[in-house]
C-alpha cells in the first residue's frame, strides 16, 4: 500500500469533487499498517508525511499549486531512521517532524530553524500553526512560539493544565486560541478525557533580554571565578574565549554585577 492525501473542492452546485491526490507513490510501500501519516494544507500548499516506509525511512512531501499539478513534490525531506510527523502549515510557514520550521521564499520551501525548549530539546508530540503563532507539545506541556519568515522564533508562553501535567493527543490553534485534549500519562491523572482551551493575550509580559558576552573585548568584566579557579580571556586561532587554566580548581565562574538581571 501507499499513503496519499486527497484534495476536494466544492463546485458551483455545492457538491464536493476530488481535485487531486498527493501520494507517496505505489512503488514505495508503507512498512507498517499503523505507521503515522500526517497531512496539512494552507493556501496552495499541501504537505504529506509518512513516518515509516518499507525501507524504514520517513519522508515528507511538499506540494505547491492546484491539486491538478500534484504529479511531483516541490520538496521532499527524507528521514533515514523514520520520522517526519506531525506536520502543520500556515501561509509561508510550515512545521514538519513536530518541531522543524520551514519557510517559503520566492516560491521555494527551505528549512529555517528548530523550535525547541532548552530543557527538552526539540518536540515530537503534536504541532499546530496559525499566522505567526505555533503551538508545540513538549513532554507534558505546550509551548507557544512567535514565528516569522525572517526573525528567529521566540517562545512567548508555556501552557499546562490546572494542577496537573498535560498529555496531548490532539492540538490545534486558531488566531490566539489554543485547544487541546488530555490523555492519561499516569494512573492518577485527573484531567483524562477533558479538553482545554487557552486564550493567549495580545499583550504579554516583556521577555528578559538574553545576556550575551563574547569576550572579544579581551576582558571578562563582571565575571568572578570561584575559589581555586584560574580563569582568563585567551586568544585562539578563531576568536577570544574565557578559559579555565587550573584543572585542579573549581571550574566555575559567576557573573556578578547588579546591572545584569
Amino acid at each position: 500500500g501507499h499513503a496519499e492525501a486527497q484534495a476536494f473542492q466544492k463546485n458551483s452546485s455545492g457538491a464536493w469533487v476530488r481535485g487531486g491526490t498527493a501520494s507517496s507513490a505505489p512503488t514505495t510501500s508503507i512498512c507498517y499498517r499503523r505507521t503515522d501519516i500526517g497531512t496539512a494544507i494552507s493556501g496552495d500548499t499541501t504537505i504529506l508525511a509518512v513516518s515509516r516506509l518499507a525501507d524504514g525511512n520517513g519522508v515528507v512531501y511538499f506540494y505547491n499549486g492546484a491539486p491538478s499539478t500534484w504529479s511531483t513534490p516541490a520538496l521532499t525531506v527524507n528521514y533515514p531512521n523514520g520520522g517526519g510527523t506531525p506536520v502543520a502549515s500556515s501561509g509561508d510557514l510550515a512545521i514538519i517532524a513536530g518541531s522543524q520550521l520551514y519557510r517559503r521564499s520566492g516560491g521555494v520551501w527551505a528549512f529555517k530553524e528548530n523550535l525547541q525548549r532548552e530543557e527538552y530539546g526539540t518536540g515530537m508530540g503534536q504541532a499546530s500553526i496559525s499566522g505567526n503563532l505555533a503551538a508545540l507539545s513538549f513532554d507534558r506541556w505546550i509551548s507557544l512560539f512567535e514565528v516569522s519568515p525572517t526573525a528567529d522564533a521566540l517562545e512567548i508562553a508555556r501552557l499546562t493544565a490546572p494542577g496537573d501535567i498535560l498529555g496531548v493527543n490532539q492540538l490545534g490553534i486558531s488566531g490566539r486560541r489554543v485547544i487541546t485534549d488530555a490523555v492519561q500519562l499516569r494512573g492518577d491523572t485527573p484531567n483524562i478525557g477533558k479538553a482545554f482551551i487557552f486564550e493567549v493575550p495580545t499583550t504579554l509580559p516583556a521577555q528578559p533580554t538574553p545576556i550575551q558576552e563574547t569576550f572579544q573585548s579581551g576582558n571578562a568584566a563582571h565575571w568572578t571565578p570561584l575559589a581555586g579557579g584560574s580563569w582568563s580571556v585567551a586568544t585562539t586561532t578563531a576568536s577570544r574565549v574565557y578559559r579555565q587554566a587550573s584543572l585542579a580548581g573549581d571550574a566555575t565562574s559567576v557573573l556578578s554585577n547588579s546591572d545584569w538581571t
